[in-house]
Protein backbone atom coordinates (compact mmCIF):
# COMPACT_ATOMS: atom_id res chain seq x y z
CA UNK A 1 0.00 0.00 0.00
CA UNK A 2 1.18 3.44 -1.16
CA UNK A 3 -0.21 6.81 0.70
CA UNK A 4 0.99 10.49 0.17
CA UNK A 5 2.68 12.13 -2.15
CA UNK A 6 5.89 11.92 -4.06
CA UNK A 7 6.24 15.70 -4.03
CA UNK A 8 5.63 16.52 -0.25
CA UNK A 9 8.30 18.57 1.85
CA UNK A 10 9.36 15.26 3.69
CA UNK A 11 10.21 13.24 0.50
CA UNK A 12 12.36 10.63 1.74
CA UNK A 13 10.05 7.57 1.32
CA UNK A 14 9.05 5.45 4.82
CA UNK A 15 8.47 1.59 4.37
CA UNK A 16 6.35 -0.19 7.07
CA UNK A 17 6.98 -3.76 8.11
CA UNK A 18 3.93 -4.87 9.95
CA UNK A 19 3.68 -7.56 13.26
CA UNK A 20 3.12 -11.18 12.77
CA UNK A 21 -0.67 -11.96 12.06
CA UNK A 22 -1.39 -8.46 11.15
CA UNK A 23 -1.28 -6.38 7.47
CA UNK A 24 -0.49 -3.67 5.94
CA UNK A 25 -3.61 -1.53 6.23
CA UNK A 26 -3.60 -2.31 10.00
CA UNK A 27 0.08 -0.72 10.33
CA UNK A 28 -0.92 2.23 8.36
CA UNK A 29 -4.36 2.74 10.56
CA UNK A 30 -2.21 2.80 13.49
CA UNK A 31 -0.42 6.24 12.97
CA UNK A 32 -3.92 8.66 12.57
CA UNK A 33 -3.64 11.18 9.58
CA UNK A 34 0.28 11.04 8.85
CA UNK A 35 -0.28 8.59 5.94
CA UNK A 36 -2.42 11.89 4.44
CA UNK A 37 0.49 13.63 4.55
CA UNK A 38 3.55 12.12 3.83
CA UNK A 39 4.48 9.03 1.41
CA UNK A 40 4.30 5.98 3.26
CA UNK A 41 4.98 2.59 1.79
CA UNK A 42 3.45 -0.03 4.32
CA UNK A 43 4.55 -4.43 2.88
CA UNK A 44 2.87 -7.03 3.70
CA UNK A 45 5.14 -9.65 5.33
CA UNK A 46 5.22 -13.70 3.52
CA UNK A 47 3.54 -15.94 5.93
CA UNK A 48 2.89 -13.25 8.08
CA UNK A 49 0.11 -11.24 6.61
CA UNK A 50 -3.64 -13.04 4.77
CA UNK A 51 -2.32 -10.74 1.28
CA UNK A 52 0.98 -12.21 0.89
CA UNK A 53 2.40 -15.87 0.15
CA UNK A 54 2.16 -17.97 2.56
CA UNK A 55 6.02 -18.73 2.75
CA UNK A 56 8.46 -18.66 5.75
CA UNK A 57 11.94 -16.89 5.26
CA UNK A 58 14.76 -18.01 7.01
CA UNK A 59 15.99 -15.43 9.58
CA UNK A 60 19.06 -17.91 9.81
CA UNK A 61 19.93 -16.57 6.20
CA UNK A 62 20.00 -13.34 4.42
CA UNK A 63 16.58 -13.97 2.86
CA UNK A 64 14.18 -11.51 4.66
CA UNK A 65 16.85 -8.90 3.16
CA UNK A 66 16.92 -10.11 -0.41
CA UNK A 67 13.05 -10.28 -0.29
CA UNK A 68 12.85 -6.52 1.25
CA UNK A 69 15.57 -5.23 -1.39
CA UNK A 70 13.50 -6.43 -4.36
CA UNK A 71 10.29 -4.64 -2.97
CA UNK A 72 12.89 -1.27 -2.89
CA UNK A 73 14.04 -1.89 -6.12
CA UNK A 74 10.23 -2.84 -7.65
CA UNK A 75 9.20 0.55 -5.82
CA UNK A 76 11.93 2.55 -7.26
CA UNK A 77 13.42 3.04 -3.79
CA UNK A 78 17.10 3.58 -3.27
CA UNK A 79 16.86 4.26 0.57
CA UNK A 80 14.37 4.57 2.91
CA UNK A 81 13.31 5.42 6.82
CA UNK A 82 12.28 1.57 7.46
CA UNK A 83 9.54 1.21 10.37
CA UNK A 84 8.99 -2.16 12.26
CA UNK A 85 6.45 -3.02 14.06
CA UNK A 86 7.27 -6.32 16.32
CA UNK A 87 7.62 -9.01 14.00
CA UNK A 88 8.68 -6.55 11.31
CA UNK A 89 11.30 -4.86 13.13
CA UNK A 90 13.20 -8.41 13.29
CA UNK A 91 12.27 -8.51 9.58
CA UNK A 92 14.02 -4.93 9.83
CA UNK A 93 16.53 -6.01 11.59
CA UNK A 94 17.84 -8.13 8.95
CA UNK A 95 17.71 -5.71 6.24
CA UNK A 96 20.22 -3.54 8.85
CA UNK A 97 22.93 -6.70 9.13
CA UNK A 98 22.87 -7.43 5.05
CA UNK A 99 21.89 -4.08 3.12
CA UNK A 100 22.33 -1.53 5.95
CA UNK A 101 22.64 0.77 2.60
CA UNK A 102 19.48 0.74 2.31
CA UNK A 103 18.20 2.26 5.45
CA UNK A 104 18.48 6.13 6.18
CA UNK A 105 16.41 5.68 9.30
CA UNK A 106 15.45 3.04 11.62
CA UNK A 107 12.27 3.28 13.47
CA UNK A 108 11.47 -0.12 15.44
CA UNK A 109 8.14 -0.34 17.54
CA UNK A 110 7.82 -2.98 19.87
CA UNK A 111 11.03 -4.90 18.08
CA UNK A 112 11.41 -8.43 18.43
CA UNK A 113 15.01 -9.56 18.19
CA UNK A 114 16.69 -7.35 20.60
CA UNK A 115 15.39 -8.96 24.15
CA UNK A 116 12.83 -11.68 24.96
CA UNK A 117 10.42 -11.87 27.43
CA UNK A 118 10.48 -14.99 30.49
CA UNK A 119 9.93 -17.80 28.81
CA UNK A 120 7.79 -19.96 31.32
CA UNK A 121 5.48 -16.33 31.88
CA UNK A 122 5.05 -15.94 28.41
CA UNK A 123 4.13 -19.63 27.87
CA UNK A 124 1.65 -19.54 30.73
CA UNK A 125 0.09 -16.34 29.42
CA UNK A 126 -0.01 -16.16 25.96
CA UNK A 127 0.99 -19.61 24.74
CA UNK A 128 -1.10 -21.94 26.38
CA UNK A 129 -4.53 -19.37 26.13
CA UNK A 130 -3.62 -19.09 22.73
CA UNK A 131 -3.47 -22.99 22.19
CA UNK A 132 -6.84 -23.09 24.48
CA UNK A 133 -8.95 -20.81 22.18
CA UNK A 134 -7.54 -22.47 18.98
CA UNK A 135 -8.69 -25.99 20.63
CA UNK A 136 -12.12 -24.27 22.38
CA UNK A 137 -12.76 -21.34 20.18
CA UNK A 138 -15.08 -19.53 22.66
CA UNK A 139 -15.23 -15.81 22.89
CA UNK A 140 -14.13 -15.59 26.74
CA UNK A 141 -11.17 -18.43 25.64
CA UNK A 142 -10.63 -15.26 22.93
CA UNK A 143 -10.73 -12.23 25.36
CA UNK A 144 -8.48 -14.92 27.60
CA UNK A 145 -5.70 -15.47 24.71
CA UNK A 146 -5.25 -11.39 24.00
CA UNK A 147 -5.51 -10.04 27.45
CA UNK A 148 -1.74 -9.88 27.82
CA UNK A 149 -1.10 -8.94 24.06
CA UNK A 150 -3.81 -5.80 23.75
CA UNK A 151 -3.92 -3.49 25.93
CA UNK A 152 -7.19 -2.58 25.20
CA UNK A 153 -9.95 -4.55 23.01
CA UNK A 154 -10.81 -2.88 19.79
CA UNK A 155 -13.61 -3.25 17.12
CA UNK A 156 -11.64 -3.95 14.07
CA UNK A 157 -8.46 -5.82 15.70
CA UNK A 158 -10.18 -8.29 18.38
CA UNK A 159 -12.02 -10.07 16.04
CA UNK A 160 -9.40 -10.25 13.26
CA UNK A 161 -6.79 -11.68 15.36
CA UNK A 162 -9.14 -13.93 17.03
CA UNK A 163 -10.02 -15.14 13.26
CA UNK A 164 -6.42 -15.46 12.46
CA UNK A 165 -5.68 -17.62 15.31
CA UNK A 166 -8.96 -19.68 14.95
CA UNK A 167 -8.15 -20.39 11.10
CA UNK A 168 -4.22 -19.08 10.46
CA UNK A 169 -1.14 -21.70 11.33
CA UNK A 170 0.18 -19.47 13.72
CA UNK A 171 4.23 -19.08 13.24
CA UNK A 172 5.27 -19.29 16.92
CA UNK A 173 8.70 -19.47 16.48
CA UNK A 174 10.81 -16.77 17.92
CA UNK A 175 13.45 -14.45 15.61
CA UNK A 176 16.87 -14.77 16.81
CA UNK A 177 18.42 -12.12 18.13
CA UNK A 178 20.70 -9.67 16.53
CA UNK A 179 24.23 -9.41 17.67
CA UNK A 180 26.22 -5.91 18.52
CA UNK A 181 28.82 -6.72 15.18
CA UNK A 182 25.96 -7.46 13.08
CA UNK A 183 24.98 -3.60 13.20
CA UNK A 184 29.00 -2.73 12.63
CA UNK A 185 27.86 -0.92 9.45
CA UNK A 186 24.66 0.72 10.17
CA UNK A 187 25.71 4.28 10.18
CA UNK A 188 22.02 5.05 9.88
CA UNK A 189 19.86 7.05 13.01
CA UNK A 190 17.73 4.60 15.41
CA UNK A 191 14.87 5.32 17.14
CA UNK A 192 13.11 2.85 19.70
CA UNK A 193 9.75 2.81 21.15
CA UNK A 194 8.71 0.00 23.51
CA UNK A 195 6.24 -0.61 25.77
CA UNK A 196 6.74 -0.99 29.57
CA UNK A 197 4.21 -4.35 30.23
CA UNK A 198 5.43 -6.02 27.03
CA UNK A 199 5.86 -9.86 27.90
CA UNK A 200 7.44 -10.69 24.42
CA UNK A 201 9.83 -7.43 24.18
CA UNK A 202 10.20 -6.39 28.44
CA UNK A 203 10.27 -2.42 27.50
CA UNK A 204 12.78 -0.91 29.61
CA UNK A 205 15.41 -3.95 28.74
CA UNK A 206 14.93 -3.30 25.18
CA UNK A 207 15.96 0.16 25.39
CA UNK A 208 18.87 -0.45 27.54
CA UNK A 209 19.83 -2.90 25.05
CA UNK A 210 18.93 -0.85 22.07
CA UNK A 211 21.77 1.76 23.73
CA UNK A 212 23.72 -1.09 24.02
CA UNK A 213 24.30 -2.55 20.41
CA UNK A 214 22.95 0.20 17.92
CA UNK A 215 25.86 2.47 17.12
CA UNK A 216 23.88 5.70 16.29
CA UNK A 217 20.90 5.96 18.39
CA UNK A 218 18.88 9.23 18.59
CA UNK A 219 15.90 8.39 21.20
CA UNK A 220 13.83 6.31 22.63
CA UNK A 221 10.55 6.16 24.49
CA UNK A 222 8.85 3.98 26.36
CA UNK A 223 5.16 3.56 26.27
CA UNK A 224 3.56 3.55 29.97
CA UNK A 225 0.87 1.09 31.15
CA UNK A 226 1.43 -0.33 27.99
CA UNK A 227 0.87 -4.36 26.68
CA UNK A 228 2.82 -5.26 23.09
CA UNK A 229 -0.42 -3.51 21.25
CA UNK A 230 -1.08 -0.38 22.11
CA UNK A 231 -4.09 0.79 23.69
CA UNK A 232 -6.73 1.57 20.68
CA UNK A 233 -9.12 4.03 22.75
CA UNK A 234 -8.92 7.85 20.33
CA UNK A 235 -7.16 9.56 22.76
CA UNK A 236 -4.24 7.19 22.99
CA UNK A 237 -4.49 6.49 19.32
CA UNK A 238 -3.34 10.14 18.82
CA UNK A 239 -1.02 10.34 21.45
CA UNK A 240 0.46 7.15 19.92
CA UNK A 241 0.77 9.18 16.43
CA UNK A 242 2.26 12.36 17.97
CA UNK A 243 5.16 10.02 19.72
CA UNK A 244 5.33 8.14 15.89
CA UNK A 245 5.67 11.44 14.33
CA UNK A 246 8.10 12.96 16.95
CA UNK A 247 10.48 9.70 16.55
CA UNK A 248 9.98 10.45 12.25
CA UNK A 249 11.10 13.87 12.82
CA UNK A 250 14.26 12.65 15.00
CA UNK A 251 15.29 10.52 12.64
CA UNK A 252 14.91 12.89 9.54
CA UNK A 253 16.77 15.30 11.02
CA UNK A 254 19.49 13.19 13.02
CA UNK A 255 23.04 14.73 12.33
CA UNK A 256 26.51 13.77 12.45
CA UNK A 257 27.06 15.79 15.30
CA UNK A 258 23.74 14.38 16.64
CA UNK A 259 24.87 10.65 16.43
CA UNK A 260 28.10 11.61 17.85
CA UNK A 261 26.54 13.33 21.06
CA UNK A 262 24.04 10.12 21.66
CA UNK A 263 26.55 8.01 21.03
CA UNK A 264 28.52 9.44 23.96
CA UNK A 265 25.78 9.31 26.47
CA UNK A 266 25.35 6.55 29.35
CA UNK A 267 21.82 4.66 29.73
Amino acid sequence: MITGSEDSEESTPVVILHGAMAGAPFALGEIHDLPERQQFYSINIPGQSTRAEQVRLDFGTDEYSKWLCEIFDQLSIKRAIVCGVSWGGSVALQLAKYNPDRISGLILIVPGSIVRGPVLKGIWEVGLPMLRFKLFPTQKNSDRAVCKIFTTSDEYWSPYIADAMKYWNVDFSVPPLIKQQDLASLNAPVFVIAADKDLSFPGEPLITRSYSIFPNMVGAHLLKESHHSPSFHPDDRQRFAKTFEAALHTVRNATPSTLCAHSDETH
